[in-house]
């Protein structure tokens, strides 16, 4: 197999990585990418972990662009799909899993340019997915339903529990009554801790529906 596509892979792979010549070494090589020991001076290795590459199309990706070539981190993809693992491109961890930011759109839920302009804005990925995930579901009396099906059991309007929800009011609480939070000496409503610690109040709301302790719901992600 000393010509196949699978072997020639596997030749510009180590070439990259290890020539400071080839016209890739400065993106793969050059910043500390590395072929692992097992798949460095072994074509066999290589192809017992990797298999035969499926088309001509597919080339080797790693999955976490800062580590080497390696089993856990590599798989065969399409070319037009790794153009998505461009070094410039945003990761991002979802799940316990780090992709790149399209896929993390994705999985939340959003448009990627929509997550893309949240980012921009400074918004950390744990406060999008909260603020996405409230506009969804509420918690009602332990149980975790749709915000229209929130709103009739709580004897509202969709609009009117929105209306509670962006004020930082507590969605069982008596028309107007806001919620407030003791921290630190000081007392201050949902709205005004939001706006004091440079968090989205509906991302405090949706804290505190949790029934997250204050040091949680007023802190940063660390």
């Amino acid at each position: 197999m000393s010509r196949t596509p699978t072997y020639l892979s596997w030749i510009e792979m180590r070439r990259r990585c290890n020539d400071p010549r080839n016209i890739g070494y400065a993106n793969y090589g050059g910043r500390g990418i590395k072929v692992c020991a097992r798949w460095q001076d072994s074509f066999e290795n290589f192809l017992a972990d990797m298999g035969v590459k499926p088309t001509s199309e597919h080339s080797v990706e790693r999955r976490d662009n800062d580590l080497g070539y390696e089993p856990d981190n590599c798989c065969w993809l399409l070319t037009s799909r790794q153009s998505e693992n461009r070094r410039s491109n945003v990761y991002l961890r979802v799940g316990g899993e780090t992709v790149s930011s399209k896929e993390a759109a994705r999985r939340v839920g959003l448009s990627y340019y929509k997550l893309r302009y949240w980012l921009r804005k400074g918004r950390s990925l744990d406060e999008i997915m909260a603020q996405v995930e409230h506009g969804r579901y509420i918690d009602v009396d332990g149980e975790r339903v749709r915000l229209a099906e929130a709103a009739r059991r709580l004897g509202m309007s969709p609009n009117g529990l929105s209306d509670r929800i962006r004020k930082g009011q507590d969605i069982h609480a008596p028309k107007g009554h806001a919620v407030y939070l003791t921290f630190k000496g000081e007392t201050l409503n949902l709205k005004e801790w939001a706006k004091k610690v440079g968090i989205p109040h509906p991302t405090v709301w949706y804290r505190h529906n949790k029934g997250w302790p204050v040091e949680r719901i007023l802190g940063r992600p660390s």
